[in-house]
């Protein structure tokens, strides 16, 4: 990913005309703020200089770029696979929420399964006085980490690969869905999804050789271990519970541990850099 693709979301405001007005609240281009470019190109310049882990990105978001919609909670939620998705990152979330927090069908009736399909930003109030609210989406309260919210603002994010997952944020203001909002959002979802994309390539190109010279044996735990032998046997989540006598739940908490730990992408990357490691080992 080149700087030429960063500076594309580099605001361009007219200093002159603006200095005595407030930076807040004036509209610029499509209806969005200065306040917001300042916090678009803050994000720009931050994942320019900095390897943004996931989790990073997703505090980014809650404490920098989005602070002024007051975020209570983000959660970065990723594809598993054509027919479900799951949390993989997030803030303001507590591990017992996340603890509890399964797949998701991508046939529920939840906005972010509507997202991933139709690939649109989306803004869910909790007025039903709203176009999209609350009445849309009746179940939406009891698959979020806290019943208090004002709205949801959920974009899709997307690598070179295409779409990989969905960006939830759940308020404490009461949004809408005006043209600056959606300007303003559709230029974060795009820096996020630049973001994941730099990770990505990051940790392709660095990850592998430091753990091929670590060994795997150094970075993980043993049951770690063990989880991940069964992954590079293709064993699913629920086969490698019942294998290893633990909760489904548990299973998924420690694969995300041992991506995070290993900086791997998926289960496929998991089995190659397992089996590459321990050749390399024996």
């Amino acid at each position: 990913m080149n700087t030429n693709q960063l500076k594309a979301f580099e605001p361009k405001i007219d200093r002159a005309e603006s200095s005595s007005l407030d930076v807040a609240t004036v509209p610029v281009d499509n209806g969005i703020t200065l306040n917001q470019l300042n916090h678009v190109s803050q994000f720009a310049g931050t994942i320019g200089r900095v390897n943004l882990t996931k989790s990073d990105l997703c505090d980014a978001l809650a404490t920098q770029i989005l602070v002024d919609m007051e975020p209570s909670a983000v959660l970065l939620c990723e594809l598993d696979n054509d027919k479900s998705y799951k949390v993989t990152a997030s803030y303001g979330v507590n591990e017992e929420w996340l603890s509890t927090a399964a797949g998701f069908s991508l046939d529920s009736q939840l906005p972010v399964s509507d997202v991933l399909k139709v690939n649109e930003i989306m803004i869910v109030s909790n007025d039903d006085n709203q176009e999209t609210s609350v009445i849309n989406y009746p179940n939406v309260s009891a698959y979020l980490p806290s019943g208090s919210w004002k709205s949801l603002v959920i974009f899709p994010v997307k690598t070179s690969s295409g779409i990989v997952g969905a960006v939830i944020v759940q308020t404490e203001v009461a949004l809408v869905a005006d043209e600056g909002i959606i300007s303003f959002i559709s230029a974060v979802a795009n820096l996020s999804s630049i973001s994941l994309d730099i990770w990505k390539e990051r940790r392709i190109s660095k990850v592998p050789e430091q753990i091929l010279n670590e060994q795997i044996n150094e970075i993980l735990t043993p049951r770690q271990i063990s989880i991940l032998k069964l992954i590079s046997n293709d064993m699913t989540n629920v086969a490698i519970g019942k294998e290893l006598g633990y909760s489904h739940s548990t299973i998924r908490h420690e694969t995300m541990r041992i991506f995070s730990k290993l900086g791997l992408y998926n289960r496929g990357e998991a089995r190659d850099l397992y089996l590459k490691s321990f050749a390399v080992a024996s």
